[in-house]
């Protein structure tokens, strides 16, 4: 059974997120006014302070940290999203307004709620390449029942604009709808035609590392999600889902890597980012047994043993992790704090 992308996972960079929040206000308080309305915009603002806080946590390699503020921002989306709407932006009949409203609908992972109010938009603006681009990442979101409407509307939006941004996120979707399907050959037709348009995407750059991981290049794969920076929390579900297919499919498949210590390292992280927790704490378990001086797998391994609530083994993975490198301040202050549990 293929996995779906039907979660709550980030669209754009942190900047274009918040900028997209703020037009949407703007739009919506010229557009129509309602006595319930009330001001969507310090939700929004405390919205985009908490995913900046999520990114640093996540750059600073504190997961649990980093989901614990993204919490706190889907709170203060969802709030401002109640708002506006309030103030009509659902059945708006400006074309700018439902963009806007889809987009947040978008950031909360209401890909349905999303969906509608485009498929409103390019009844509206049919010769409009970016809404058909929109309508399409929708609908592949939304989940199998609704991929060939998915694939229509990213087919209309490539006969509208064949070159360009929309073109390149067109590609990618499609791409996405191929990985889903098990068709990695088309995804990475669809993948490299999107990179020669946008080779900065973010989202291409975790399905290509998703890709590299189903075919054992673990190492990799791992390494290109890090240089993708800290960007990568916004897109942490979506990560989620393009592993757990590209990791099933590495089983499935029976593909292998060379015992290494950086390969089961690698390896760890991705199984967890997958969410398969005890492969990855085996996985690091072997590369610190294949390398007893890497301090990073230790600190992994004491990460998540905290998060499982294993106190005793996640203090003593954080001492070796600090006998191999004692200048790890981060690691010192997680053992203060497991000190208090």
């Amino acid at each position: 059974m293929r996995l779906n992308r039907n979660g709550r996972d980030g669209r754009a960079s942190r900047v274009k997120m918040v900028l997209g929040c703020v037009v949407a206000v703007v739009l919506l308080a010229n557009a129509t006014e309602s006595a319930e309305g009330g001001d969507a915009r310090p939700f929004l603002e405390r919205y985009g302070a908490a995913m900046t806080e999520a990114s640093q946590a996540w750059q600073q390699g504190d997961a649990a940290a980093a989901r614990r503020h993204r919490n706190d921002a889907e709170k203060e989306l969802a709030e401002a999203i109640r708002i506006l709407e309030a103030a009509g932006a659902a059945t708006s009949r400006d074309v700018e307004v439902l963009r806007a409203y889809a987009g947040l609908r978008n950031l909360a992972g209401d890909y349905d709620l999303a969906a509608a109010s485009l498929e409103r938009a390019t009844a509206m603006a049919p010769e409009n390449a970016a809404l058909w681009v929109m309508l399409g990442e929708n609908l592949a979101r939304v989940g199998p029942a609704k991929r060939r409407a998915a694939f229509d509307a990213l087919h209309r939006a490539l006969e509208l604009a064949a070159e360009g941004p929309e073109a390149a996120v067109a590609h990618r979707e499609l791409g996405m709808i191929f990985f889903e399907e098990g068709l990695p050959e088309f995804a990475r037709e669809h993948y490299a035609r999107a990179r020669q348009r946008e080779p900065d995407d973010i989202r291409l750059g975790l399905a290509l590392a998703a890709l590299d991981a189903r075919d054992g290049r673990v190492a990799e794969a791992w390494t290109a999600i890090k240089a993708l920076g800290p960007a990568v929390v916004e897109h942490d579900v979506e990560l989620r889902t393009v592993l757990r297919i590209a990791l099933a499919d590495f089983d499935a498949l029976r593909r292998t890597f060379a015992d290494t210590a950086e390969n089961h390292a690698a390896f760890a992280r991705l199984l967890y980012q997958a969410a398969r927790i005890p492969e990855a704490v085996t996985a690091a378990h072997r590369a610190t047994r294949l390398d007893p001086q890497d301090a990073d797998s230790w600190k992994f391994l004491g990460d998540v043993q905290g998060q499982l609530g294993n106190v005793g083994q996640a203090r003593a993975a954080y001492e070796k992790s600090l006998e191999a490198d004692p200048e790890q301040p981060l690691v010192r202050q997680r053992m203060e704090r497991l000190g208090k549990r």
